[in-house]
């Protein structure tokens, strides 16, 4: 049996002559939509091999001047209402999109009783949104701007009616009972990993859909917005990244499953930066860079190990709470070819197979990250086959991933580790880990920030922890860190000992002294100069008092 995806969408085809949704009733303020039987939208994306889809748009052409009855609130402010019903309806999803950015807009999502389901604020940082009412169908839209701004400034692009199950406590049977709970867990490790996962909603125009993802670290600019998701997840298709959804840290409030979708973290809105079919990666690169009060945990990566103990998956299913898959035996490289139940083949040497001995994977759990012991990532789901025992998956190798591409459309080397050839391997990064910073500067000798420079931060065993490059002005900071003592290094060659910085916190401020070695053969160049680096400064330092590094030329 050919493997399947778990996250297969194709939506090569147009909506003509598929089933329909007509208003019984429209006046302003209030719609109402009658929708075609279920049994007839199942078999619609069984025929079409939409499996994946969970809710379809609504083909209706809303105008705020025509559906939105709108009054003053007060001298300051106006409101817009507009009510929509559709019987039968496991949910509903309104995306809405800002025009004109002069005038902010609040938007709410409430039932009929008056509760908020969901809320944003569009503005010129965020102009479009996804919001979404599971378990409701009859719901009330209400736009709060200022009093005179244009109408037509704010759009309903489309409205999505929700025909699988969105429910999210354990009486939901839609999705395998062997899942394991990510609330569920006590190892302080393990949580902090899993907060390197996103739950995806995928909006394409012919419905939506979900899949998993992994935030990972980089060397570039810190807490640079990369999503590592599959390649699967637009295959075929034409989505649009504008308005993809992106969830952190969407987990069950409890180990029974409880959850309260209004304290979701979500950001809209990112732009395909590289992706290949043959590992089966797509990496994106969000619109907004991530909340520390999300929580966010950067991933670290890891492309030299060959095999693996003890591995971990974290997971969205159906776009449920996130969950967690374990398998304590040894995985290895898969070396034969996959064929795909989408007429896909990929090669041999590009995947690895995962027999899980807890916790299985579902539709939507594609591209969820799969970590070594150490918590580094090494793939991301591609499909398998998912059962209660011994759940079989592939997941694309994130060795082959890095630099495999032809060039950096295909590759991730260039996005995750930027001027830096040869970088396999990358620990993870919490900005809410620590509190404490390292700050310096790497100058020439006319005082001229060099950019790019990448600088490594050890701890006091020596053992990488970070690696930045330096800003467009030279200087570069090291953040969220916890007391005690690192070296800071310029890099030349990867692995080499170069000149650098002692740093301890002593008393409660930091101190600096000379890394014996200041001098080295090796070089680092930068555009037309070569130049080696030498430290100028090893006196005490203020908590607010830079490092400097000067660059000596020859």
């Amino acid at each position: 049996m050919w493997p399947i995806l778990y996250s297969s969408l194709l939506l090569c085809q147009s909506l003509d002559g598929l089933s329909t949704y007509l208003p019984v009733k429209a006046h302003p303020g209030q719609i109402t939509f009658s929708a075609p039987p279920l049994s007839q939208l199942l078999e619609e994306d069984a025929r079409l091999g939409w499996e994946a889809r969970f809710a379809r748009p609504i083909e209706y052409d809303f105008t705020t001047f025509r559906d939105f009855v709108w009054h003053d609130q007060d001298q300051k402010s106006s409101i817009g209402e507009m009510s929509i019903s559709v019987p039968g309806a496991t949910g509903l999803f309104f995306a809405l999109e800002l025009e004109n950015t002069e005038y902010p807009m609040e938007i709410n999502l409430e039932d009929q009783q008056g509760v908020v389901l969901d809320r944003t604020t569009l503005s010129h940082e965020n102009k479009n949104c996804l919001l979404e009412a599971n378990g409701n169908q009859n719901v009330r839209l209400v736009i709060k701007t200022v009093r005179g701004a244009p109408r037509n400034e704010i759009r309903l692009k489309k409205v999505f009616y929700a025909y699988r199950s969105l429910l999210s406590d354990e009486s939901d049977s839609s999705v395998l009972e062997c899942h394991e709970n990510v609330a569920c867990q006590t190892d302080e490790k393990i949580l902090q990993w899993s907060r390197g996962t996103t739950r995806i909603l995928r909006y394409f125009e012919e419905g939506l859909a979900w899949c998993s993802g992994s935030l990972l670290n980089s060397t570039g600019t810190k807490k640079r917005p990369f999503i590592l998701t599959a390649f699967h997840c637009i295959d075929g298709q034409k989505p649009n990244f504008d308005f993809w959804r992106f969830d952190f840290n969407y987990r069950s409030l409890d180990c029974e499953g409880k959850y309260l979708n209004r304290d979701r973290n979500s950001l809209m809105g990112a732009v395909l930066r590289s992706s290949n079919e043959a590992s089966d990666f797509l990496l994106l690169e969000l619109d907004r860079e991530i909340p520390d009060s999300y929580l966010p945990y950067y991933l670290g990566w890891n492309a030299i190990q060959q095999t693996f103990s003890t591995t971990y998956s974290f997971h969205h299913p159906k776009g449920k709470p996130q969950m967690l898959s374990i398998d304590f035996d040894k995985v290895f490289p898969y070396q034969k070819s996959i064929n795909w139940d989408n007429d896909v083949k990929t090669p041999a040497g590009n995947h690895l197979l995962v027999f899980f001995d807890q916790g299985t994977q579902e539709t939507g759990s594609s591209g969820g990250p799969l970590l070594n012991e150490n918590g580094e990532l090494i793939g991301q789901l591609h499909g398998g086959l998912p059962r209660c025992k011994k759940a079989k998956a592939y997941f694309g190798w994130f060795a082959r991933s890095l630099a495999s591409g032809k060039d950096c459309t295909e590759r991730l080397d260039c996005w995750l580790a930027p001027g830096i050839e040869g970088l396999r391997q990358l620990p993870g990064y919490d900005p809410n880990s620590g509190s404490d910073s390292i700050t310096g500067k790497i100058i020439d000798p006319f005082d001229k920030g060099i950019t790019s420079v990448p600088i490594a931060l050890k701890d006091s065993e020596g053992n990488l922890t970070q690696i930045i490059q330096t800003r467009e002005d030279g200087s570069f900071t090291f953040n969220s860190l916890d007391k005690g003592s690192y070296s800071v290094q310029p890099l030349f060659d990867l692995g080499d000992e170069k000149n650098g910085v002692q740093i301890e916190w002593v008393d409660g401020n930091k101190k600096a002294s000379l890394i014996p070695i200041l001098q080295s053969e090796r070089k680092y160049q930068r555009a037309k100069s070569i130049v080696p680096f030498k430290v100028i400064t090893g006196k005490d330092m203020g908590d607010n008092q830079p490092l400097k590094f000067v660059a000596i030329t020859q």
